[in-house]
């Protein structure tokens, strides 16, 4: 990228504004006017991604490093297929509450970017999300 300004988050921003100020009113065509909707909902969480994904993301590899006891550095996609063999191969008891509430914590971040207003309800024992 040549410049670090304007950010995508501005530009998003930008764009939201616009289509929700300025084309919305215009539309009269009810079809036109939830296509648009469903567009402004999309551009949303590409903002919600672009300013916590990166958060998501650690949140989700620190939860599955500490689940399965990894230290060192790996890919999130390497770990996802470590748990995922693991509970296969039985080794992992899938009632496991640390498993469920580090799942439930996972999901959590994960529906923060994609629904906001959503309210988990937390696994018992686990106040993380409460």
């Amino acid at each position: 990228m040549s410049s670090d300004y304007p950010s995508g988050e501005q530009l998003c921003a930008a764009i939201d504004g616009f289509l929700r100020d300025r084309v919305l009113p215009a539309i009269d065509d009810p079809s036109l006017q939830y296509g648009l909707r469903v567009c402004l909902h999309s551009l949303g969480i590409v903002q919600r991604q672009l300013a916590q994904g990166e958060a998501v993301t650690a949140c989700e590899r620190d939860g599955l490093q500490r689940l399965l006891g990894n230290t060192e550095e790996q890919a999130l996609r390497t770990l996802r297929r470590s748990l995922c063999a693991l509970i296969a191969r039985g080794e992992v008891d899938i009632g496991d509450r640390r498993l469920l509430w580090a799942l439930q914590d996972i999901a959590a971040a994960k529906l923060a970017v994609d629904n906001p207003k959503y309210r988990p309800v937390p696994v018992s024992g686990n106040n993380n999300n409460a």
